[in-house]
């Protein structure tokens, strides 16, 4: 049997380029993970916000009829 270093040079690469591939479609989901998490963290403080405001507006309502 007669090995050349071009065969274990192609075999390391392709070993290579299958964990690259791998990283990416890793990077990928994760990407995808932390663009979800930051839209349903932009959502949660927009409703903060919302909620805040009217408490402010029931508060205010409450104690212009005296009741605070």
């Amino acid at each position: 049997m007669h090995i050349t270093i071009s065969d274990i040079l192609g075999t390391e690469l392709k070993s290579m380029k299958e964990e690259i591939v791998d990283m990416k479609e890793s990077m990928n989901f994760m990407n995808t993970k932390y663009e979800s998490i930051t839209k349903e963290h932009a959502e949660a403080n927009e409703k903060i916000k919302r909620l805040e405001t009217e408490n402010g507006a029931l508060q205010s309502g409450t104690a212009v009829r005296g009741l605070v």
